[in-house]
Order: C-alpha cells, then sequence, then structure tokens
C-alpha cells in the first residue's frame, strides 16, 4: 500500500475532541444529578421521585461513542496534555463520587465496592514491609490498602 492508499484516522487523532467530551460531560452529570423514577403511591398514583444516579465511566464513554480503550488511551498519551488532564479530572470526580455515594449509603453498598476494587485499585487489606538485618536498623513500610503501590 502506498503512502496516499492509508486508511482510517492519523496516528494520535481521536475522534472526539477536548471540547466535545467536556460538554458531554456536563450534559452527563446534569442527567445523574437530576434523574428520576417513577413509584406508585398507596392511593395508586404514580409519582416521580428523584433518585440522583452515581456517574460510570462505562455510562459515560458510550455516550461518547467510544471505547473502553480509546478513553484509557487518552490518559497515556502525553502528546495530548488536554486529553490527559481532562480524563484524568473526570476519571477523579467519578471515583470521588462513587466514594461519596458508599459513604452515604446512595446505591449498592457492594456494588460500589466492588466497582472501587476492580477499576480504581482498592484493597481491603495492609501490607507491611519489613527490611533490615540484625545489624542495621529495622525499616517499616506501611502501604495503603487503597491504591496500588
Amino acid at each position: 500500500m502506498s503512502e496516499k492508499e492509508h486508511f482510517g484516522r492519523p496516528f494520535g487523532s481521536f475522534k472526539v475532541s477536548v471540547e466535545q467530551i467536556k460538554a458531554e460531560w456536563n450534559k452527563y452529570i446534569d442527567y445523574c444529578s437530576k434523574f428520576k423514577v417513577e413509584h406508585p403511591t398507596g392511593s395508586g398514583k404514580v409519582v416521580e421521585v428523584r433518585k440522583p444516579r452515581v456517574p460510570t465511566i462505562g455510562e459515560f464513554i458510550e455516550r461518547l461513542d467510544i471505547c473502553y480503550y480509546t478513553w484509557e488511551k487518552f490518559t497515556l498519551e502525553e502528546s495530548h496534555k488536554e486529553f490527559k488532564e481532562t480524563v484524568s479530572k473526570i476519571n477523579e470526580i467519578i471515583q470521588n463520587r462513587k466514594v461519596s455515594a458508599l459513604l452515604n449509603g446512595e446505591g449498592n453498598t457492594t456494588g460500589l465496592i466492588f466497582d472501587l476494587k476492580a477499576n480504581y485499585g482498592w484493597k481491603d487489606k495492609q501490607t507491611v514491609e519489613h527490611t533490615g538485618d540484625t545489624d542495621n536498623q529495622l525499616v517499616v513500610r506501611v502501604i495503603d490498602g487503597t491504591k496500588n503501590q
């Protein structure tokens, strides 16, 4: 194939812009915070009750019409600093919202804990490392159980 016959987008380019990501993020957060469900009352009447949703990366990237691999690539591309900053901030906000939901009793506790472990490196335990020998000072290092270190 000659140089002029290549297909697809140039290497390192993306089908969404940073501005599109930010605009869709604002719409998604608004949707999550204003989400309502129908709830039947004792009289048989159905009323809408506000029930905010916990935002997720999967649901958000589905709105962007991109795959998770592309989302992850945004965080790795050093040549696209603005993408990396925007995506990292969104990832951080989503993690913080999940922690907040967990602490405030919103959502499914087991599901939130599973998600934080599977997607954010949270752990149930701490690891303690002991190093040194009998002639030297003993060094004890406690490794935080919430992040992979």
